[in-house]
């Protein structure tokens, strides 16, 4: 990764001595980077802007479940990790990086821990907006909305800007999910709606648990 990033990697907080309470983990290297922004006026944050802009999944996605929050919490085991595309990383963030520059990305987050789903959530409670997803898959709709797949990110975009975006973007993988909207998530799979929730019960589910621990 630091060959194809082109990033010098010269040390890292790594641990290899993780006892938990309930015994050993298994050791974690861990990497921490750090970078320059020339003009923070550029950033793009997470949260969902406004109603009626575009949502666009950027990069492709993999079935693979390996390591993902989706088989830790029903405790699945999966082997098969989704794999980075070395060749294409640093294309890939540098066109990310090029459209964020020029101001055609609203928001924009990875999805990371949890996948699309989760991202999308966290993306509606940032920004107290709901949020509409249609799309069509062969995979099966647990793998694709929770898959971990990286070199990935869900963006808002201005109706306006879409076209140029696309430019940007290129030959990356892009796929069109829906619109900003409404006070609920909504996710329709192959025709058939998998999530229908208002965004004051997803932040309702994701601010009690630290109540019910903490009070």
């Amino acid at each position: 990764m630091a060959r194809a990033l082109g990033v010098p990697f010269v040390s890292g907080n790594v641990s290899f001595y993780n006892e938990g309470t309930e015994g050993p983990i298994p050791p974690t290297p861990v990497i921490l980077s750090v970078g320059m922004v020339e003009d923070v006026s550029r950033l793009v944050s997470s949260d969902l802007k406004k109603e009626g802009n575009l949502l666009y999944m950027v990069g492709p996605s993999s079935p693979d479940m390996g390591g993902s929050l989706f088989t830790r919490t029903l405790g699945v085991e999966d082997t098969h990790v989704p794999k980075v595309d070395l060749e294409n990383v640093k294309g890939t963030m540098d066109a990310m990086l090029g459209a964020i520059s020029k101001g055609l990305v609203a928001s924009c987050h990875d999805p990371g821990e949890g996948g699309m789903a989760v991202t999308l959530a966290e993306m509606c409670i940032g920004g107290g907006l709901g949020a509409v997803m249609e799309a069509n898959t062969n995979m099966f709709p647990s793998r694709y909305l929770f898959n971990e797949s990286p070199t990935r990110w869900i963006v808002e975009i201005r109706p306006e800007a879409r076209e140029e975006f696309k430019k940007e973007m290129g030959d990356i993988p892009l796929q069109r999910l829906g619109a900003v909207g409404g006070e609920r998530l909504l996710i329709t799979l192959n025709g058939k709606r998998m999530v229908d929730t208002s965004v004051e019960e997803i932040y309702d589910s994701w601010e009690r648990p630290l109540w019910e621990e903490m009070g």
